[in-house]
């Protein structure tokens, strides 16, 4: 297919991180679900292929998945108490990607993490400080953004 000078397109996943485009691309259109057990769960599974790999958190990016994983924030579902926290760990592992950071900063992302930490959801709050960690990691614009935050 692409010129990648990896194996993109061995189906044997595994810990030698593969890129899961079509996966990724039906779990993007699970997240925009009227559903949210669908979404939640479509975000907790994007958050554990998105820990294999940079290419897995570009496509997740570039692809829009970061504005459904912010409403999930915004607005979780009372009847899936895992909605937050899977949405958080999912951008947690995203701004583990540097060329990223900026961006999921300037989505939103950010200030909404901040607004979790104070929530009634201690496991959403636990994850959204690891996703704040995660965006202040090398990046001192982010760090100056959530102490100002």
């Amino acid at each position: 297919d692409d010129d990648d000078d990896d194996d993109d397109d061995d189906d044997e996943g595994g810990y030698g991180g593969t890129t899961h485009s079509g996966v990724i691309e039906g779990l993007l259109m699970m997240l925009t679900s009227t559903d949210p057990t669908e979404k939640a769960k479509a975000a907790a599974a994007l958050c554990n292929i998105c820990s294999e790999t940079d290419e897995n958190r570009e496509l997740v990016v570039q692809q829009g998945g970061l504005p459904s994983l912010i409403d999930m924030l915004v607005n979780p579902s009372p009847e899936v108490p895992f909605m937050q926290s899977a949405a958080a760990a999912c951008i947690c592992n995203l701004a583990a990607n540097v060329n990223s950071k900026e961006f999921i900063a300037d989505s939103g992302a950010l200030n909404v993490l901040v607004d979790v930490l104070s929530s009634d959801n201690q496991a959403a709050g636990a994850q959204a400080a690891g996703a704040l960690w995660s965006l202040c990691v090398d990046n001192d614009s982010n760090t100056q953004r959530v102490a100002d935050a």
